[in-house]
Protein backbone atom coordinates (compact mmCIF):
# COMPACT_ATOMS: atom_id res chain seq x y z
CA UNK A 1 0.00 0.00 0.00
CA UNK A 2 1.00 3.11 -1.40
CA UNK A 3 1.58 6.44 1.62
CA UNK A 4 -0.05 9.79 0.59
CA UNK A 5 3.00 12.29 0.08
CA UNK A 6 2.64 15.87 1.16
CA UNK A 7 2.63 17.88 -1.98
CA UNK A 8 5.16 20.38 -0.07
CA UNK A 9 7.54 17.69 0.48
CA UNK A 10 7.99 17.42 -3.46
CA UNK A 11 8.13 21.63 -4.68
CA UNK A 12 10.95 23.05 -5.56
CA UNK A 13 12.06 26.62 -4.06
CA UNK A 14 10.88 27.75 -7.36
CA UNK A 15 7.48 26.18 -7.18
CA UNK A 16 6.89 27.29 -4.13
CA UNK A 17 7.49 31.02 -4.61
CA UNK A 18 5.15 30.77 -7.68
CA UNK A 19 2.49 29.28 -5.25
CA UNK A 20 2.88 32.06 -2.30
CA UNK A 21 2.96 34.48 -5.20
CA UNK A 22 -0.40 32.96 -6.61
CA UNK A 23 -2.07 32.53 -3.47
CA UNK A 24 -1.18 36.33 -2.62
CA UNK A 25 -2.76 37.34 -5.84
CA UNK A 26 -5.99 35.65 -5.41
CA UNK A 27 -6.36 37.21 -1.53
CA UNK A 28 -5.74 40.54 -3.07
CA UNK A 29 -8.58 39.60 -5.61
CA UNK A 30 -10.85 39.03 -2.84
CA UNK A 31 -10.09 41.86 -1.30
CA UNK A 32 -10.11 44.29 -4.15
CA UNK A 33 -13.40 42.60 -5.47
CA UNK A 34 -13.44 39.51 -7.94
CA UNK A 35 -16.16 40.89 -9.97
CA UNK A 36 -14.14 44.08 -10.27
CA UNK A 37 -10.86 42.26 -11.29
CA UNK A 38 -12.81 39.89 -13.53
CA UNK A 39 -14.57 43.03 -15.52
CA UNK A 40 -11.18 44.53 -15.38
CA UNK A 41 -9.75 41.48 -17.16
CA UNK A 42 -11.93 40.91 -19.38
CA UNK A 43 -11.78 44.81 -20.96
CA UNK A 44 -8.19 44.02 -21.77
CA UNK A 45 -5.42 45.94 -21.86
CA UNK A 46 -6.03 48.13 -25.03
CA UNK A 47 -9.49 49.23 -23.42
CA UNK A 48 -7.53 50.08 -19.77
CA UNK A 49 -5.74 53.18 -21.22
CA UNK A 50 -7.38 56.53 -20.63
CA UNK A 51 -9.54 58.00 -23.15
CA UNK A 52 -9.44 61.49 -24.37
CA UNK A 53 -12.75 63.97 -22.88
CA UNK A 54 -15.58 63.61 -24.64
CA UNK A 55 -17.80 67.18 -25.48
CA UNK A 56 -21.21 67.37 -25.51
CA UNK A 57 -23.00 70.36 -26.35
CA UNK A 58 -26.04 72.09 -24.78
CA UNK A 59 -28.20 74.51 -25.86
CA UNK A 60 -29.38 77.02 -23.05
CA UNK A 61 -32.09 79.09 -22.67
CA UNK A 62 -33.10 82.32 -20.61
CA UNK A 63 -35.97 81.78 -18.29
CA UNK A 64 -37.78 84.43 -20.33
CA UNK A 65 -37.72 82.42 -23.52
CA UNK A 66 -39.22 79.55 -22.08
CA UNK A 67 -42.66 78.60 -22.84
CA UNK A 68 -44.73 78.61 -19.46
CA UNK A 69 -44.54 74.92 -18.82
CA UNK A 70 -40.71 75.12 -19.27
CA UNK A 71 -40.88 77.79 -16.88
CA UNK A 72 -42.87 75.61 -13.86
CA UNK A 73 -40.42 72.74 -14.66
CA UNK A 74 -37.66 74.41 -14.28
CA UNK A 75 -38.42 76.41 -11.05
CA UNK A 76 -39.44 73.06 -10.23
CA UNK A 77 -36.12 71.64 -10.25
CA UNK A 78 -34.50 74.56 -8.86
CA UNK A 79 -36.45 73.97 -5.92
CA UNK A 80 -36.14 70.43 -5.28
CA UNK A 81 -32.36 69.87 -6.65
CA UNK A 82 -31.16 73.01 -7.63
CA UNK A 83 -29.42 73.69 -4.34
CA UNK A 84 -26.05 71.22 -4.78
CA UNK A 85 -23.71 74.69 -4.37
CA UNK A 86 -22.66 76.87 -2.53
CA UNK A 87 -25.82 79.18 -3.03
CA UNK A 88 -25.24 81.24 -0.13
CA UNK A 89 -22.07 82.93 -0.35
CA UNK A 90 -23.67 85.77 -2.09
CA UNK A 91 -26.00 85.91 1.55
CA UNK A 92 -22.32 86.12 3.53
CA UNK A 93 -21.69 89.01 1.22
CA UNK A 94 -24.30 90.68 1.32
CA UNK A 95 -24.64 90.55 5.65
CA UNK A 96 -21.04 91.33 5.89
CA UNK A 97 -21.58 94.90 3.73
CA UNK A 98 -24.55 95.25 5.48
CA UNK A 99 -22.83 94.81 9.10
CA UNK A 100 -19.93 97.09 7.81
CA UNK A 101 -21.82 100.24 7.15
CA UNK A 102 -24.02 99.66 10.43
CA UNK A 103 -20.58 99.14 12.43
CA UNK A 104 -20.10 95.55 13.03
CA UNK A 105 -17.11 94.26 12.40
CA UNK A 106 -16.98 90.49 12.00
CA UNK A 107 -14.52 88.11 14.06
CA UNK A 108 -12.34 86.50 11.73
CA UNK A 109 -11.49 82.47 11.48
CA UNK A 110 -8.97 80.69 9.61
CA UNK A 111 -10.38 78.44 6.57
CA UNK A 112 -8.80 75.61 5.27
CA UNK A 113 -8.04 75.79 1.31
CA UNK A 114 -7.50 72.86 -1.25
CA UNK A 115 -3.82 73.80 -1.71
CA UNK A 116 -3.11 73.60 1.59
CA UNK A 117 -3.09 77.36 2.50
CA UNK A 118 -6.04 78.87 4.91
CA UNK A 119 -7.57 82.25 4.49
CA UNK A 120 -9.47 84.44 6.87
CA UNK A 121 -13.12 83.65 6.77
CA UNK A 122 -15.80 85.95 8.87
CA UNK A 123 -17.58 83.80 11.47
CA UNK A 124 -20.73 83.76 10.00
CA UNK A 125 -22.63 80.21 10.97
CA UNK A 126 -26.47 78.78 10.12
CA UNK A 127 -28.06 75.80 9.81
CA UNK A 128 -31.26 74.41 8.29
CA UNK A 129 -34.08 74.14 7.52
CA UNK A 130 -35.79 71.03 8.96
CA UNK A 131 -35.39 70.77 13.11
CA UNK A 132 -35.43 72.57 15.98
CA UNK A 133 -31.92 74.17 16.43
CA UNK A 134 -31.70 75.85 13.09
CA UNK A 135 -31.20 79.11 12.59
CA UNK A 136 -28.07 81.70 12.25
CA UNK A 137 -25.51 83.19 14.17
CA UNK A 138 -22.40 85.53 14.03
CA UNK A 139 -19.59 86.94 15.92
CA UNK A 140 -18.13 90.45 16.05
CA UNK A 141 -17.95 93.91 17.51
CA UNK A 142 -20.11 96.42 17.65
CA UNK A 143 -19.21 100.63 17.66
CA UNK A 144 -20.98 103.27 15.97
CA UNK A 145 -20.72 103.61 12.60
CA UNK A 146 -21.58 107.57 11.06
CA UNK A 147 -24.18 108.38 9.40
CA UNK A 148 -24.69 104.48 9.04
CA UNK A 149 -28.71 104.91 8.84
CA UNK A 150 -28.14 106.87 5.64
CA UNK A 151 -25.96 105.11 4.09
CA UNK A 152 -28.43 101.54 4.65
CA UNK A 153 -31.08 103.69 2.84
CA UNK A 154 -28.91 104.20 -0.13
CA UNK A 155 -27.89 100.58 -0.33
CA UNK A 156 -30.91 98.72 0.70
CA UNK A 157 -33.81 101.00 0.09
CA UNK A 158 -36.36 98.51 0.08
CA UNK A 159 -35.54 97.43 3.30
CA UNK A 160 -37.76 98.96 6.19
CA UNK A 161 -36.34 96.53 8.87
CA UNK A 162 -33.07 97.73 8.21
CA UNK A 163 -33.72 101.28 8.58
CA UNK A 164 -35.27 100.50 11.77
CA UNK A 165 -32.50 98.67 13.18
CA UNK A 166 -30.50 101.47 11.93
CA UNK A 167 -32.34 104.44 13.46
CA UNK A 168 -32.78 102.54 16.53
CA UNK A 169 -29.12 101.96 17.05
CA UNK A 170 -28.67 106.08 15.59
CA UNK A 171 -31.00 106.95 18.53
CA UNK A 172 -28.98 104.96 21.38
CA UNK A 173 -25.86 105.83 20.33
CA UNK A 174 -27.08 109.83 19.98
CA UNK A 175 -28.40 109.51 24.16
CA UNK A 176 -25.59 107.67 25.41
CA UNK A 177 -22.72 110.27 23.17
CA UNK A 178 -21.80 107.73 20.59
CA UNK A 179 -19.97 105.83 23.24
CA UNK A 180 -21.47 102.30 23.07
CA UNK A 181 -19.62 99.13 22.10
CA UNK A 182 -20.65 95.60 21.94
CA UNK A 183 -19.07 92.03 21.88
CA UNK A 184 -21.03 89.74 20.14
CA UNK A 185 -20.23 86.04 20.77
CA UNK A 186 -21.82 83.08 21.28
CA UNK A 187 -22.01 80.08 23.24
CA UNK A 188 -24.99 77.61 23.35
CA UNK A 189 -25.57 74.69 21.31
CA UNK A 190 -28.26 76.36 18.98
CA UNK A 191 -27.74 78.87 16.36
CA UNK A 192 -31.13 80.78 17.04
CA UNK A 193 -30.35 81.03 20.48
Amino acid sequence: MRLPVRQHLLETPARRLRRRRARARSRHRRDFGLDLYRRLARLGPQRRRRRWPEFFETTVYQLHELSNDAKDKARRWCREVGFDFDWYNAVYEDFERICAILGVSLARRNGRLFGGGARQKPCIWFSGFWSQGDGARFEGQYAHAKSAARHIRTSAPTNIELHRIADALASTQRRNFYQLFATVTHRARYYHE
